[in-house]
């Protein structure tokens, strides 16, 4: 094989590691994007359903990318063979069991108890005929009180007469 030959090769070997190592590359990053990705999925599902608080988002994508990519590429595993568990899904897991700090959607249905005959009979049941239940403890000006209640009585017998008034214009038409 001449100089010319074995230069030839070599640049070619060159050009093939070259390429290799750029795929390499190109594959890594590809990776680290999905898991960038799957770590905010994950992060975002966890605040959103409010079992994680939004200020603790980047160290849960910071943990989740971590146990993703693992210790030199290895994949952190539990159990073994068949069984075997990733560690982004225990962490899954994990944080699913954590209950909501927040329960969303309605929990004081009033309208739904007094049609389901939980109540007892409540008549027309609105806004100005929803009951008002406070904790023990909590101090209440009687005399805001009955205003309240004489803004009430004002908007039912509106509504007796057909008319719809805000609590803004009952209030206007109690005498003081």
């Amino acid at each position: 094989m001449s100089a010319q030959q074995l230069a030839d090769l070599q640049a070619q070997l060159d050009r093939t590691r070259a390429e290799l190592s750029a795929r390499d590359e190109a594959e890594r990053q590809r990776q680290a994007q999905a898991r960038e990705a799957a770590a905010v999925a994950f992060a975002e599902s966890a605040i959103s359903t409010a079992r994680v608080p939004a200020e603790r988002r980047d160290h849960l994508v910071a943990l989740h990318k971590q146990l993703a990519a693992g210790a030199d590429g290895a994949v952190v595993m539990f159990g073994e063979g068949d069984t075997a568990v990733a560690a982004t899904e225990v962490l899954n897991d994990l944080v699913a069991l954590i209950p909501p700090t927040v329960e969303f959607g309605e929990h004081a249905d009033l309208r739904r108890r007094a049609k389901a005959g939980e109540l007892g009979d409540l008549g027309l049941l609105d806004d100005t005929d929803a009951q008002v239940q406070f904790a023990e403890g909590v101090h209440l000006d009687p005399e805001r009180l009955a205003l309240h209640q004489q803004v009430l009585d004002i908007q039912r017998q509106a509504r007796a007469k057909g008319q719809t008034l805000s609590y803004q214009q009952a209030l206007s038409r109690v005498p003081r």
